[in-house]
């Protein structure tokens, strides 16, 4: 993952690109790409609780514009618990929302074992409006 330590505090950087704003061209594990009829979330490399916060943001951003919503997991190499959690949390969201969510590539064996643990393996079934 491409956070440092500087000073006791992990700084973490966020990729953030949307369709209808200027992108803000910095690089992390996280970042999110708005278009007209959905949104897509894709995680890079091993996210943990450093990056919660952006996690959640970006979570929250895409149950917020009430489209479908696509998430890419598949060059994620690590997810911890708490991001594993956010997941879930995001998913349960656009379900309440009716807002469609689904897996749109394939899982590391690392993520797939700690979404299993976790009690999370649902994550990869597509859930919300038909």
């Amino acid at each position: 993952m491409n956070c440092s330590v500087i000073a006791d505090e992990s700084i973490c950087r966020i990729q953030y690109v949307a369709a209808r704003e200027s992108a803000l061209e910095q690089t992390l594990g996280i970042s999110i790409e708005q278009q007209e009829d959905w949104s897509l979330i894709r995680l890079d490399g091993e996210i943990e609780i450093s990056c919660a916060a952006e996690l959640k943001s970006v979570l929250l951003e895409a149950v917020g514009v009430r489209r479908e919503i696509r998430v890419a997991l598949g060059a994620a190499s690590a997810l911890d618990v708490t991001a594993a959690q956010l997941l879930w949390a995001g998913q349960r969201a656009a379900q309440q929302a009716g807002v469609k969510w689904m897996i749109v590539d394939g899982l590391a064996e690392p993520v797939a074992e700690v979404l299993a643990g976790a009690g999370l393996r649902e994550l990869v079934a597509p859930t919300g409006a038909n």
